[in-house]
């Protein structure tokens, strides 16, 4: 048992198969923690394969090994090849932004050198993306654990972004600063209390004033960061509309970043196309019938885009 070791969470589609594990692994048996491998161990398959039929999605490493943990991950991110695989330099990135948002988290804090580290990481998604142009139509969709979807939703919304801007002729150097919004569009959200983020009933008008505060909060944030402009102006525009009615400063079209209109495509593509708390999800096709049918909101050759990739 481990109930006396400080865990942290890594998810399970992180973990290399047939390969001996340079930590100890455990899983939660009840309220429990229970030693799964040994260090230096290997996982099969077919052990891999009985977690999933568990519904298993997250594993634990023991706090002094996390940093090994994520100098791994970074190293495997952080080394792009001829070769690269689609599915897994998006499971790669996804468990990296993972590990970089819990070490925020735990620090109560998001300083410049969390934020270089999603710079990093959003040049590699945009890299990859751009590469490989079959990309767009394998990105990650279904969150599986609930607790992690505001982090499957930032990459989601990065790859998206990033897939978009390929489609619509916008040059890699400037799509990775693209990229690198989305992914830290929600900043903002660190400022709110979970119960709000996760609340499954609808929201008080109080609760609301604070959702909307979230676009203003995060930019600033990021402006003292000393991030790109464009960066700032995607988490600052990402729910503006073009008919003048979004949100913080009801800006229309004409005001609104090339890439601001970018992100808000995604944005909501993946909300609807995956669960959240307050909905189940929608296929590909119902959500683009769905954004097409909200009016004055979007870019409307951004959409006509974003159902191709979609």
């Amino acid at each position: 048992m481990a109930d006396d070791l400080n865990l942290l969470a890594i998810p399970l589609e992180s973990v290399v198969v047939d390969t001996p594990t340079q930590f100890p692994l455990y899983v939660k048996i009840g309220s429990a923690w229970v030693l799964f491998r040994p260090e230096g161990d290997v996982i099969t398959k077919e052990r891999m394969n009985s977690l999933r039929a568990k519904e298993v999605s997250l594993i634990y490493v023991p706090e002094e090994s996390w940093n090994s943990y994520v100098a791994g991950l970074e190293h495997t991110v952080g080394s792009p090849t001829s070769d690269d695989n689609d599915a897994n330099t998006l499971t790669q990135i996804r468990s990296l932004l993972l590990a970089y948002s819990q070490e925020v988290e735990r620090h109560k804090q998001f300083e410049k050198n969390h934020f270089q580290k999603f710079v990093k990481l959003a040049d590699r998604l945009a890299t990859a993306i751009y590469k490989n142009s079959e990309m767009g139509k394998r990105m990650l969709r279904r969150y599986g654990d609930p607790s992690m979807y505001f982090v499957n939703h930032s990459l989601n919304v990065a790859a998206y972004s990033a897939e978009l801007a390929k489609r619509l002729g916008v040059p890699l150097s400037a799509a990775k600063k693209l990229t690198c919004g989305a992914l830290v569009h929600n900043t903002g959200y660190l400022f709110l209390p979970k119960s709000v983020l996760y609340k499954p009933s609808a929201l008080t008008k109080e609760e609301w004033n604070l959702i909307y505060s979230h676009p203003e909060k995060g930019a600033e944030l990021l402006g003292r960061m000393d991030a790109p402009t464009e960066v700032v102006i995607v988490a600052l525009q990402h729910h503006e509309r073009v008919d003048g009615k979004g949100y913080p400063a009801k800006k229309g079209s004409k005001d609104i970043h090339l890439f601001a209109r970018i992100c808000s495509i995604a944005d909501v593509f993946d909300a609807l196309t995956n669960n959240a708390p307050y909905q189940a999800a929608h296929t590909s096709k119902e959500a683009i019938v769905k954004m097409i049918g909200m009016k004055g909101k979007f870019d409307g050759d951004i959409l006509h885009t974003m159902a191709e990739v979609g």
